[in-house]
């Protein structure tokens, strides 16, 4: 009996230091993960979540966020890293099935709804000798018969002609192609599409965002509709035969106006296409149409707008079609629901995280196929936490404190405010004529 009661307690004992030595390392774990964090937080472009503290009014809005550091964006010279010459090659078809270069980063046109047009600023441009000699080196390495110049508005790139022409020409033997995405519409970028998809015309993207003069002067998207109808026409006679329109829904200070705007200016490019194209190639002629529902996103100057409802962008989108000729016109859009929850995802606080988990505990898993996606398990999620979709999808106080004011993205939010009242005095001015 003696021995085994020694044996219990050495088995105690036993237990007791590896609970003793289990909690110190785990202490330690915990000491060097905060040096570690503390480590990172020190350094541009690190957001460390528990380094801020964020306390809130009883409706929801943000009090104050301490401490009041922020984190700067850091940005680098596109020309110090070398274009990957050698990428994966997947095994499976892909959609993005080419060799793609990115020519340039950031943009200067400065659309008030465009975020990317903000954070990724100042406009860096790669090296004319870089591209050429990667393009002509990943061709060889990949396999590849396309080329893709990568950009948020590829026709800035400086003597982008000159580039083209002379990677076409170099790659002439092995009948590659090339692809400029996000071309401007104009006569400049309708002639390098030209040149670069000579007797085989695939199709023409156009971005007019708005259908109104009105609406594109408030969103800071510089272009007429005479430049859009000349440069269609052109198209057209050029043998271009498909088009695609991209449009915007639920911008702020849009009106009923604006929505016919739309389906007036589908039907001018489906006249043109009838007059310009012969009725063989029109019988078969079809516009296809993109239209989204804005997500008011930040470090825009729409940032303090709400997203439009659902039930608006729905009476809007069910109007367009209505409206719209189906023989000519194919229409998709973007589910408002869907939309919903990426604008209150993308204009969340430190709560949003637990939102996320949460979400996919429940299911939500392949949220961008539509058969997948179940809004309310995202509601449900957002419940969970005390919040809801609309304490994020809801207009922001000039003045509030914004969620992602902790970030530094080398605009001051002055100018993002001077812009958005600027877009207000153009609707206000446009009401009145």
């Amino acid at each position: 009996q003696l021995g085994e009661k020694v044996a219990e307690k050495a088995k105690e004992k036993k237990i007791k230091e590896e609970k003793q030595t289990k909690e110190n390392f785990n202490q330690q774990k915990d000491i060097n993960k905060n040096r570690f964090l503390d480590s990172l937080s020190k350094l541009d472009g690190i957001y460390v979540p528990k380094k801020y503290e964020y306390t809130y009014f009883g409706d929801g809005r943000i009090k104050d966020i301490k401490p009041g550091d922020k984190v700067k964006k850091i940005h680098v010279d596109i020309n110090t890293h070398e274009i990957i010459k050698n990428p994966i090659i997947p095994n499976i078809k892909v959609i993005h099935d080419r060799f793609a270069i990115e020519i340039m980063r950031g943009c200067s046109r400065g659309c008030r709804f465009c975020q990317a047009g903000f954070i990724y600023r100042p406009v860096r441009m790669r090296s004319r000798e870089s591209i050429i000699s990667s393009a002509e080196e990943g061709i060889k390495n990949t396999g590849y018969d396309e080329i893709s110049f990568l950009s948020l508005s590829s026709s800035d790139y400086s003597n982008l002609e000159d580039v083209v022409n002379e990677v076409a020409g170099n790659l002439k033997k092995d009948r590659i192609s090339i692809s400029l995405p996000s071309l401007r519409l104009d006569s400049f970028s309708l002639g390098i599409a030209d040149s670069i998809q000579a007797g085989r015309k695939t199709g023409l993207t156009f971005a007019p965002e708005a259908g109104s003069q009105k609406m594109r002067d408030i969103i800071g998207k510089n272009i007429s509709e005479k430049d859009m109808i000349d440069c269609a026409r052109l198209a057209f006679k050029k043998g271009w035969e498909k088009v695609k329109l991209y449009f915007m829904i639920g911008f702020p200070f849009e009106g009923r106006g604006d929505i016919e705007a739309i389906i007036d200016l589908i039907n001018k490019i489906i006249t043109i296409a009838r007059e310009e194209l012969s009725k063989k190639k029109f019988r078969r002629f079809k516009v296809n149409v993109s239209i989204n529902p804005l997500c008011p996103k930040p470090f825009t100057p729409f940032q303090w707008a709400a997203q439009d409802s659902m039930e608006n962008l729905k009476e809007k989108f069910s109007y367009i079609l209505k409206n719209t000729p189906k023989r000519y016109a194919k229409i998709s859009w973007l589910d408002p629901e869907r939309s919903r929850i990426e604008a209150a995802l993308s204009r969340g606080d430190n709560r949003i995280s637990e939102v996320i988990e949460q979400a996919y505990k429940m299911g939500a898993k392949f949220d961008n196929w539509t058969d997948m996606f179940d809004y309310s398990i995202w509601e449900s999620a957002f419940k969970s936490q005390g919040i809801t979709i609309d304490s994020y999808t809801r207009a922001y106080g000039l003045e509030e404190i914004l969620p992602w004011d902790i970030i530094d993205i080398g605009i001051k939010k002055d100018f993002f405010k001077k812009q958005y009242l600027k877009a207000k005095d153009y609707a206000k001015a446009s009401d009145k004529i």
